[in-house]
């Protein structure tokens, strides 16, 4: 007979199931109730939405060139078509439920280029958490100038981060998460100002979404300039709100649902469904597209 802890993993798929189920219908009942708004919106601007997917594209090929720089300092030879196939095929283990998944896809792809595990575990650690640490930090620091509230909190993130990449922690953080894949644990010192610098870039990189996300939505709306703080949080947060909620795959419904209660204000109920909806599909083809450019290029590497 399955024991309590089978039984508790069991109800807790179950309610991860339930709660993306019933977020996921909440929002479909919503766009539905707006259908007919939604039908008399005028088709995307095509400079706007070029614009948009320039910018995007920029920043995905960045936010690659970035993860090269950190193999390469490392001592590993790794194209920049591979670390775009490093950076972006994982995503598309985050729509299939358990977030473990794309973690897992990015070990083997790792393991195509002779990668060691330990420095495979440290690169994934790399992207994840440094990815929200400075998302949380930009978020956070434009969202206090917005509503003029205390600075502490920008202090608390920053403090965070700095010490998230201190080598000794950092360290730990690799060795758990290689524990949590069920491999033995194994250490690897990166010095600090590589992974300052990683995160560093990985702020651009941020910046750079939210602007390329404005261009998007102008696309859609008449969003003023005025408004790019706004809109470059909103995306910030949207995103990190996706990433956290374990039970949605890709953060189905979540995103989705913070980008239109973030935009209505701003453009209306109807463009800010449009957008949101509109960005899944846009984000999502650009990403896996950064991705295939790289496929032929994860063959294992040769030992010249």
């Amino acid at each position: 007979m399955p024991g309590p802890q089978s039984a508790s993993s069991r109800w807790l798929r179950v309610a991860k199931s339930s709660l993306f189920v019933a977020i996921l219908g909440v929002l479909l009942a919503y766009v539905a109730s707006q259908w007919h708004h939604l039908r008399t919106l005028d088709p995307p601007r095509g400079d706007f939405l070029a614009w948009a997917t320039l910018a995007l594209f920029a920043m995905l090929a960045l936010a690659a060139w970035n993860l090269q720089l950190l193999l390469k300092a490392q001592g590993f030879r790794v194209s920049f078509l591979q670390a775009s196939a490093l950076r972006y095929l994982p995503l598309l283990g985050t729509f299939i439920p358990g977030k473990v998944w794309s973690i897992l896809g990015a070990f083997m792809l790792y393991a195509q280029q002779r990668i060691p595990k330990a420095a495979a575990a440290a690169n994934i650690v790399i992207v994840n958490v440094v990815g929200l640490t400075s998302g949380l930090l930009l978020a956070l620091a434009i969202g206090t100038s917005l509503i003029s509230t205390t600075p502490l909190l920008i202090a608390v993130v920053i403090g965070l981060a700095a010490i998230s990449l201190y080598p000794p922690i950092f360290a730990g953080l690799t060795g758990k998460l290689q524990l949590l894949l069920g491999r033995d644990e194994a250490t690897i010192q990166l010095p600090f100002f590589t992974l300052l610098r990683y995160f560093l870039v990985n702020v651009v990189v941020h910046l750079g979404y939210g602007f390329s996300f404005h261009l998007f939505a102008q696309s859609f709306a008449d969003v003023p300039l005025a408004a790019l703080p706004t809109t470059v949080a909103l995306f910030i947060a949207a995103q990190i709100a996706g990433f956290i909620a374990v039970f949605a795959p890709g953060g189905l419904g979540v995103r989705e649902g913070v980008l239109i209660a973030g935009l209505t204000p701003l453009v209306g109920t109807a463009p800010a469904i449009a957008i949101s909806l509109g960005c899944r599909v846009w984000q999502t083809v650009l990403e896996i597209a950064a991705g295939a450019l790289g496929i032929w290029a994860t063959r294992p590497a040769s030992d010249g």
